[in-house]
């Protein structure tokens, strides 16, 4: 309760006095966000844990439909140690068997936001195999 947010977005000396070790931005991205002065303190940004949300976790979108693979996402970033990296198979599975559309590799990407979040630490793990 300390720390509640009283508007939308949080004041800088909030954030640093919480000390995140993980972090999902809404706005921005995490290349800004990690060479910023301002957050080179926080222990998200030395560990490299911070991330653009993915499209699915936009309010407007999620859905119980997309639920499932936005908690996946969050757990494989979380606890990367426990979980075998499998979001993309069960995003291709889900869109096939709930809209019988094939999501190929381009697609995932852009809605896991590779180009984004690939400077962020673990997110190599939501790349495309070979």
């Amino acid at each position: 309760m300390e720390w509640m947010a009283l508007v939308r977005e949080s004041d800088a000396e909030r954030i640093l006095a919480m000390n995140p070790n993980f972090i999902i931005l809404r706005v921005g991205t995490p290349d800004g966000f990690l060479n910023d002065p301002r957050w080179q303190s926080l222990e998200a940004v030395t560990l490299r844990r911070v991330y653009s949300n993915i499209i699915w976790l936009d309010s407007n979108v999620l859905d119980i439909d997309t639920q499932p693979s936005v908690y996946r996402w969050l757990a494989e970033l979380i606890c990367p140690d426990i979980l075998q990296p499998r979001l993309r198979r069960i995003l291709r599975t889900n869109c096939q068997n709930s809209y019988k559309f094939h999501l190929n590799d381009f697609e995932i990407d852009i809605l896991l936001r590779l180009d984004i979040n690939r400077q962020s630490n673990g997110f190599f793990r939501f790349a495309r195999e070979s």
